[in-house]
């Protein structure tokens, strides 16, 4: 009985059908981890902005109306403490930002309403928290009330509410 191997041609057929494969497996592994760290960044986001919405009930006591804190505020011991207390760590670093960096939490300079004009710029490793009066200033410490805030953020991949070509989002707070 004659025994007979495979020919060059069936075996290069075998090897570019599992290439074929493999790098389909990679496009998706890489897709569900852009996903993921999207998730994870509309997730801190939400976390954040709840934080501050707990801050603007709770603050109508010592001498505060209520009001969400201002972007000087960030350093003071009264709303750093209140973050803490109240924000699991996690949330304040964006995907891929180490614990012993800087928190992705920054406060806006300017009082533009969109996030393409927004100052600083969100990258995919920055929130941008931009606290506003009632006539649409920027709001820099709690003695002048803070009554409205947008979180400017942006993601890896665009989507109907963060498109294309910026895939920069807003979040609104819920008191307007």
């Amino acid at each position: 009985m004659k025994m007979r191997g495979f020919s060059i041609v069936e075996v290069l057929v075998v090897i570019i059908v599992m290439a074929i494969l493999l790098t389909l497996a990679v496009v998706n592994v890489r897709s569900t981890q852009v996903n993921a760290r999207d998730s994870e960044r509309t997730v801190d986001v939400e976390n954040i902005a709840l934080t501050f919405e707990r801050f603007h009930a709770a603050n109508h006591s010592g001498g505060f109306s209520q009001t969400y804190p201002g972007t000087m505020d960030f350093s003071s011991a009264y709303v750093t403490k209140f973050i803490n207390n109240n924000i699991h760590e996690s949330s304040l670093r964006a995907p891929g930002v180490e614990s012993d960096e800087p928190i992705s939490l920054i406060s806006a300079t300017n009082n533009s309403t969109t996030a393409a004009n927004v100052t600083p710029t969100p990258t995919l490793k920055t929130y941008v928290y931009q606290p506003l009066t009632a006539n649409g200033d920027l709001c820099l410490i709690l003695d002048s009330p803070c009554r409205r805030f947008n979180i400017y953020y942006r993601l890896e991949r665009a989507t109907s509410d963060c498109p294309a070509p910026t895939n920069m989002c807003t979040y609104k707070s819920k008191y307007r």
